[in-house]
């Protein structure tokens, strides 16, 4: 991810506390706006909202007594309060007390630097280099100061070491090309300014970035001809750069569409394709005719000829590459061979014999024309344009793999334990990939997240427990040589005005990927919005920040300051890396320090889940996650975005952290999870519920639970108090589905495997003459309790027909039933999209927020992309 062009905050502790001082990374070396434009990735509060200046007094006589850690914070608090000189003075004593702690140098550099002391930050930066030689950060913004002081001959060399060290950091490599450039050689200048332009992420980063540097270096008076003209050269390249990417992006999803046999999908991406390299490169070039010629393959393949495209404007496809080789034969020696088309098609027309300095156009869209563009870099002061398509970005969604519940024999295996999950986010992910017209991984399909989507007409609890439970038994819709058990749960609902005092604190998101789309940082802002407008006077609000580093631009404020909060929202912008680990520990400290005894105290996380700096690994992060949740916090997790969305790691912190976690695809959703649900995503009425079902094996061959993968425990968990297990908010429903196997079936189910050692457990008489299908045991802990109750419910065998059976019933298995086509099950038996639709539509009911004609349409949707 990219890192701020001019500087980077040290990567620790003390980054938690003073990434606000320039929170967008990019740190100016002049305070000066003229000379140092800064484009922050959020908002900084006012010096005056900070809780307390520290007197001066106390600065003098009490700093060298305090820890390191009370050192820097007492500094940045000086410094936020502008009082800097005596920031500097305490972070003086912290060095004195602490002179091997590299931060201490590398912060203090960083704010001589805004004071225009560069001689000073230089040193402190080759203070930091000597008890850390090899930091790129350290030597990066070593550079930066040297540009600075107009030393151009050592920040190349200190920037080349930095960009050494870390090839792919777009900042560093941007800087190299400006002291190339600054000392006069263009040529070089631009050959890195080029590969710097592969790196950039996005067009914010272009604007904050090396345009801000360009605009600095012009106010400074530096070679203002040659740095208009470079500056103006870079911005074109970058666009086309973004251009040329998206370019390849859509036909890169057409011929994947293309090879799943998707024609009507891929031709209007591939048309997409078409107009932007019209656009950018002009109807002759050679990339553009691989891209006529894709399109016009798919179209023959579906059997159009040209629709979609001016046949004039646009000749057909071979002969139109036949006159661009005609063209580049005039151009070119005489033995130059040109390939059109694919060679494993056998449709390439080869023109000449030799194939040296040779144009290949492949129907792939791989293209090689070493000899018309030229590997010189081109006059500064004429803007050229790169056609070499840059690579495309990778899908890099993560979802944890999903190994279904096998069928298990009642003989061998009578008890079944898991904890509940309310989880909704594989519902809303699956209909994003519907929306765009694609079928889902199979892996994003959690199919107990699909009917926990849902409300169900669950009757409330009538006794001293949180929640009640319902269970009812029919024929399996998609095997009816088998059973389905539904089992639902119904927490009991707490009105909104009801709710105990609530300490909220948003942690959200702003790193560089979360501006790439109006679904990711925008969508958390108005949702946000929405759920600041439900808020009381008794209610807390804070917001913590994290991109490069983590921060505070939201103190502690009351529910009701709605205009202050909205303003915090409306302010924050995107940029930078993503050190979601600092973000986290930042949030739950603050939550710590504003905790209500009686209350519902809660971190709500909005990202798309991509943390890169910092703690990222799912193993660490997970590990911080359940260091925090005995502490009375809550986690809920609230996923936006596409292309690099990482569920896995998301529905994780929410697993282990006493949370929930929603995917948020668009305003509707942000809606349903932040106010329609509120209560129930904010205040959890039950901890640690866990559920263990004992069939009875005269009454039950077999059995398998459906969904619950990753919740699964273990028997001897059930009665572990110790063991963590899923959470239940107020007015929550909770569904499982077991589908049965009944002792008197002729279905064959593999025989228990025979012991040497001992038999296999006898049934008892009673068992036999029992009329219980099942006994339900529950266990679940009271939200500021340690101790676990247990509630226990039989079942009987009566099973009502399918007919008969409740529209609850029918529509849960038939959002089971969708789940298990779309991961393509092995237990699916006669399920289909078809038999999904009737079930469907039978059990719609009244359907009052249309969330169940939703579910059909996506039904109808998914049956015809599997077509």
């Amino acid at each position: 991810m990219y890192q701020l062009t001019r500087l980077k905050l040290p990567p620790s502790i003390f980054l938690l506390i003073t990434i606000f001082i320039s929170v967008s990374g990019y740190l100016s070396a002049a305070s000066d706006s003229s000379e140092s434009p800064t484009l922050p990735i959020a908002s900084i509060p006012d010096p005056k909202s900070i809780q307390a200046t520290i007197d001066t007094t106390d600065t003098t006589n009490n700093t060298a007594q305090k820890s390191l850690a009370e050192l820097q914070k007492q500094a940045y608090t000086l410094w936020e309060a502008g009082q800097k000189e005596q920031a500097l003075v305490v972070i003086q004593t912290a060095i004195n007390n602490y002179p091997d702690n590299i931060d201490n140098y590398f912060q203090r550099a960083v704010w001589l630097s805004e004071l225009k002391r560069y001689d000073a930050a230089i040193a402190d930066s080759r203070q930091a280099l000597k008890l850390d030689p090899n930091n790129s950060d350290i030597l990066g913004n070593l550079g930066w100061y040297l540009i600075l002081k107009g030393d151009f001959a050592a920040a190349q060399d200190t920037t080349l070491k930095a960009q050494a060290l870390a090839p792919q950091e777009m900042a560093w490599t941007v800087n190299l090309a400006h002291t190339y450039l600054l000392q006069g050689d263009k040529k070089t200048a631009q050959q890195w300014y080029t590969k710097s332009i592969q790196l950039l992420p996005d067009k914010e980063t272009l604007e904050s970035g090396p345009l801000a540097d360009f605009d600095l270096f012009i106010s400074k008076g530096w070679q203002v001809k040659t740095i208009q003209n470079i500056r103006t050269w870079y911005q074109q390249q970058a666009i086309i750069h973004f251009e040329l990417t998206k370019a390849t992006q859509l036909q890169i999803q057409a011929q994947n569409l293309s090879k799943q046999g998707k024609y009507a999908q891929a031709l209007p991406l591939a048309q997409q394709s078409l107009a932007i390299r019209e656009k950018v490169l002009g109807r002759k070039h050679p990339e553009t005719a691989t891209s006529l010629n894709n399109l016009t393959k798919l179209q023959q393949k579906q059997n159009r000829r040209h629709t979609g495209f001016n046949r004039r404007k646009f000749p057909r496809s071979k002969k139109y590459m036949q006159m661009l080789a005609k063209k580049y034969m005039r151009k070119s020696p005489p033995r130059t061979i040109i390939h059109i088309g694919s060679r494993r098609s056998g449709s390439t027309i080869n023109i000449g014999a030799t194939p040296r300095n040779s144009v290949v156009v492949e129907a792939n869209g791989i293209i090689n024309y070493p000899r018309y563009i030229s590997s010189q870099p081109a006059i500064l002061a004429k803007p050229v344009i790169t056609t070499q398509a840059p690579a495309p970005s990778m899908n890099t969604e993560g979802y944890a793999r999903i190994y279904e519940n096998e069928l298990l024999t009642t003989a061998s295996n009578p008890l079944s334990t898991f904890g509940i999950d309310v989880d909704t986010a594989s519902f809303s992910n699956v209909r994003r990939f519907l929306t765009n017209n694609q079928l889902p991984p199979a892996d994003a399909v959690r199919i107990e997240e699909l009917i926990n989507y849902f409300n169900y007409a669950y009757p409330q609890p009538n006794t001293e427990h949180p929640f009640a439970v319902i269970t009812e038994l029919s024929t399996c819709p998609w095997n009816p040589k088998r059973q389905l058990l539904h089992i639902g749960l119904q927490g009991k609902r707490i009105p909104t005005e009801k709710l105990p005092p609530a300490n909220l604190v948003f942690l959200v998101d702003v790193s560089g990927s979360m501006g790439w789309s109006p679904k990711r940082l925008p969508l958390v802002k108005k949702g946000l919005s929405l759920l600041i407008k439900q808020l009381r006077p008794q209610d807390r609000v804070s917001m913590v920040v994290y991109a490069g580093a983590a921060g505070v631009v939201l103190p502690p404020t009351p529910g009701n300051a709605t205009q202050t909060i909205l303003a915090a929202i409306d302010k924050l912008e995107a940029g930078g890396s993503t050190a979601g680990g600092a973000g986290i520990q930042l949030a739950y400290d603050l939550a710590k320090q504003n905790f209500q005894p009686k209350g519902n105290n809660r971190v709500i996380l909005a990202t798309d889940g991509d943390f890169n700096v910092g703690i990222s690994s799912d193993s660490a992060l997970v590990r911080l996650i359940e260091s925090k949740r005995d502490a009375g916090i809550f986690l809920t997790v609230l996923g936006f975005g596409t292309g690099n969305y990482q569920d896995a790691k998301m529905e994780q912190l929410a697993d282990k952290g006493n949370g929930n976690y929603a995917y948020i695809d668009n305003l509707r959703e942000a809606k349903k999870v932040l106010v329609t649900e509120f209560a129930s995503t904010a205040l959890t009425i039950a901890k640690d519920v866990k559920i263990q079902i004992e069939f009875n094996p005269s009454k039950v061959q077999a059995y398998r639970l459906i969904g619950y993968e990753n919740r699964k425990l273990k028997k001897e968990d059930f009665r572990d108090d110790t063991k963590d297990a899923g959470e239940l908010g107020s007015g929550h429903s909770v569904t499982a589905l077991y589908e049965l196997v009944p002792a008197n079936s002729d279905e064959k189910i593999s025989a228990p495997i025979k012991l040497k050692y001992q038999s296999q457990t006898t049934v008892k008489p009673e068992a036999q003459q029992s009329d219980e299908l099942l006994t339900i045991k529950l266990r679940y802990k009271r939200p500021l309790e340690n101790k676990s109750i247990l509630i226990t419910q039989s079942v009987t065998t009566k099973v009502v027909p399918l007919n008969q059976a409740s529209a609850d019933f029918t529509f849960a298995a038939a959002v089971a039933e969708f789940g298990m086509v779309l991961r393509n099950s092995k237990f699916k038996a006669q399920a289909s999209y078809q038999q999904v639709l009737e079930l469907a539509k039978a059990s719609k009911g009244l359907d009052p927020n249309g969330l169940r004609a939703e579910f059909i349409r996506l039904v109808e949707q998914a049956q015809l992309l599997a077509q």
